[in-house]
Formats: structure tokens, C-alpha cells, sequence
């Protein structure tokens, strides 16, 4: 059985406004550099890497930690399906393609983000990173 499987940030939705508000949020609350160009060069690692990356010699849990509870807070505030993505996936549907999503958010996260922008019923499977899973 062949499975068509998704990235979800940047691929099914357009939610970089979310990330670039929640990553400006959480530079303004610990008093750092808020550079656009770099973390737009780190979208797609996980977190932990990300602000290590942004932030050589910080602690990145603290981060991390307030950047979450920032995107939880408005997630779906600004994030859309691109255009044809409804359509493509109906399509797949029908073909009899299963349908999953692998991402680097955390799989609660990217199941609210699908029922937000109105998704989610259109995958069988959806797969972020929890715990020690890479």
C-alpha cells in the first residue's frame, strides 16, 4: 500500500506569520535580537536546535517553553491552506490514498492546527515529534 505523506508548515498551510509572531514574541519577553531573515533560515528544526542556533550560549528550554505557550495561544489566528490543498487532498481521498502528516511540531499541535484550518478529517495519520522521537 503507498501512502502520500505531508510536511504540514510551509507545504499544506501558509502559517509562517504564527511562527515569525510567536518567534518575535518570545525574543521581545527574554530582551533579545529579533532577526526575520534567520529564524525564517531555521523553520523546519525542531525548536531546541532552533534557538540554540539563534541564541549561541542562552539556555534554549526557557525559550522554547514561552514560544510554545505563545503559539498555542494563537494558533490558527493567521494560518491558512494553500490555495488547491483542500482539492489535491480530496482528490488523493478519492484515489484511495491514504493520507499523514510528518512535522517537527509536537503531533497534538499539528492535530489542532489541521481542525483549525479545517484538515484534519482528510488524514489517517498524523506524526510530530514527542518526547525523544526525532
Amino acid at each position: 500500500m503507498k501512502v502520500v505523506v505531508f510536511d504540514l508548515d510551509g507545504t499544506l498551510v501558509d502559517s509562517i506569520g504564527e511562527i515569525l509572531a510567536s518567534f518575535a514574541a518570545t525574543a521581545r519577553a527574554f530582551g533579545l535580537p529579533f532577526d526575520e531573515a534567520a529564524v525564517r533560515a531555521q523553520i523546519g528544526r525542531p525548536l531546541l536546535e532552533t534557538f540554540r542556533r539563534l541564541y549561541p550560549g542562552r539556555d534554549p528550554e526557557p525559550l522554547v517553553a514561552f514560544y510554545r505557550d505563545h503559539h498555542l495561544a494563537h494558533l490558527g489566528e493567521r494560518a491558512r491552506p494553500y490555495p488547491g490543498v483542500r482539492r489535491a487532498l480530496f482528490a488523493l481521498r478519492r484515489a484511495g490514498f491514504p493520507l499523514a502528516v510528518a512535522t517537527t511540531k509536537r503531533t497534538a499541535t499539528a492535530r489542532r492546527l489541521l481542525l483549525r484550518v479545517g484538515l484534519l478529517e482528510l488524514f489517517d495519520h498524523v506524526q510530530g515529534t514527542d518526547g525523544d522521537l526525532p
